[in-house]
This record gives structure tokens, C-alpha cells and sequence, in this order.
């Protein structure tokens, strides 16, 4: 029995928390660390900087079958007739990924553990632990609202790690724990 090679990178340019003007790691490469968290090297496509903690998604345009962009560039703006289908991930760097202008490069979190997600809880909405949350907003990825009439149907989502009680208002919450499953 002959024993094959991993065919996953193993060797990185930058850290997780590092971004660049040029594509150093190869655009899509996957990266896991030990425990269990997998990560994706893309650019930003968003004409405005992604802040740590903000959920991306791929452009629906790059699903097409002659696209050769499938799961290598990100935006913010998800526009009103998002999919969670697309729901790329979190942006993992600490100073963000900067505007498209500037060719940003970095990784984002795809799958595992991450403290620190942008949320937005609607007025009345209570977050329990174990609760799917998907991006909610047409103009801001920071939104995410639990959802539990649609969630279930959705591929790719965030799975609550952190309890909110009722607000009366919409608040936004920058630092919730979830359980990301965008892989």
C-alpha cells in the first residue's frame, strides 16, 4: 500500500492576523489549525475596508458555471437578495482587510470557534446558545439575526455560542461567540 502525500499546504507566508497588497498565499488556499479551525486566503472585493470580526460573503456572480473565482474573493455588501448559501465567513485580522483598492489579501475564518462575530440583534429578539444566525442586513455584513423560521434551511451559518436577552431596540453586539460553519 503506497501512501499519498497531503495535498494541503502546510508552509504560510503571513499569519492569520496579516494581510497584503499581493496575493503571497495563493487566493482559496485552506489552512486548519490545531484545534480544528480552517481558515481561506482570498482578497477583498468590497470597495471599503472589512473590520475583524465582519461576516463576508463570495459575489453570487462568481458561482457561474465558467467562473473561475469560485471561493477566492469576498465582499461586504451582501444586497438585499443575499443567500446564506454564499456566506463566506469572519474576517479574522485584528486591523481588518483593507479597501479593494489597495489589492487586499488576507484570511478569513471558514469553519470552528470564533469570539468576536458582529451581530445585530433585532428589536424584541432574544439570542439563546445553540441558535443559527445568518447575515441579516442588505448593506451591512455586521448584521447577523438569529433566524429560527429559515435558518435550518440555509447552507452555510453561524451557530450561537452566547445568550442575549430581549432589547427593545436593535443593538449591535461586536463580540459574540459562535460556531462558524461556512466550510
Amino acid at each position: 500500500m503506497q501512501i499519498q502525500p497531503n495535498p494541503r499546504k502546510t508552509l504560510f507566508q503571513h499569519d492569520l492576523n496579516e494581510v497584503s497588497n499581493k496575493d503571497v498565499e495563493g487566493v482559496g488556499t485552506l489552512r486548519e489549525d490545531v484545534q480544528g479551525n480552517v481558515y481561506r486566503y482570498v482578497s477583498n472585493l468590497t470597495p471599503s475596508a472589512m473590520n475583524f470580526g465582519d461576516w463576508c460573503a463570495y459575489p453570487a456572480t462568481d458561482f457561474s458555471a465558467s467562473s473561475a473565482l469560485v471561493f477566492t474573493r469576498v465582499q461586504l455588501n451582501m444586497g438585499p437578495d443575499f443567500s446564506a448559501n454564499t456566506l463566506a465567513g469572519v474576517i479574522v485580522a485584528s486591523g481588518g482587510l483593507q479597501a479593494s483598492a489597495s489589492s487586499a489579501y488576507g484570511w478569513i475564518q471558514i469553519e470552528g470557534f470564533f469570539s468576536g462575530a458582529s451581530y445585530l440583534q433585532g428589536s424584541g429578539t432574544t439570542l439563546r446558545i445553540g441558535d443559527k444566525v445568518h447575515p441579516y442586513s442588505a448593506s451591512a455584513s455586521a448584521s447577523l439575526l438569529q433566524d429560527s423560521s429559515t435558518a435550518a434551511t440555509k447552507a452555510h451559518y453561524g451557530i450561537s455560542l452566547a445568550a442575549l436577552a430581549s432589547t427593545a431596540v436593535s443593538t449591535i453586539s461586536a463580540a459574540i461567540s459562535v460556531r462558524i460553519h461556512c466550510l
